[in-house]
């Protein structure tokens, strides 16, 4: 993935003004939000930033302790160049087996009833 360091120290200047009360977070919305990137983890900041606020009413900073390390992690973050390890991983379980197993008698019922000749 590509690494667009202007879009990250600009996210990461507008994210340090908010976090020292200089920008209301109607203005932290306006600066963190997303302009045309490659850097796909910069839109996941974004995403993981905008969970944080409120962008109906705008207002000073106001974090608890587990925001305020959020911010700070955030931070860190934007400060390198990094990308985020993601896994994927598939989970398999009965469950979704019996699910779909489930839905093909579901599915396969009113089929069944048409063809022996009974009406639906």
């Amino acid at each position: 993935m590509a690494t667009d360091r202007s879009v990250r120290e600009a996210r990461l200047a507008a994210l340090l003004a908010f976090m020292r009360g200089e920008i209301t977070s109607r203005e932290f919305d306006g600066r963190v939000r997303p302009p045309d990137s490659r850097d796909r983890t910069a839109s996941r900041v974004y995403r993981m930033l905008r969970a944080t606020y409120d962008d109906f009413v705008g207002h000073a900073v106001h974090a608890c302790i587990d925001k305020w390390q959020t911010y700070q992690r955030i931070a860190v973050f934007l400060k390198s160049d990094l990308e985020p390890a993601i896994m994927r991983r598939r989970v398999r379980s009965r469950r979704r087996l019996y699910a779909l197993v489930g839905l093909c008698v579901l599915v396969a019922g009113p089929f069944a009833s048409c063809k022996a000749g009974s009406p639906p």
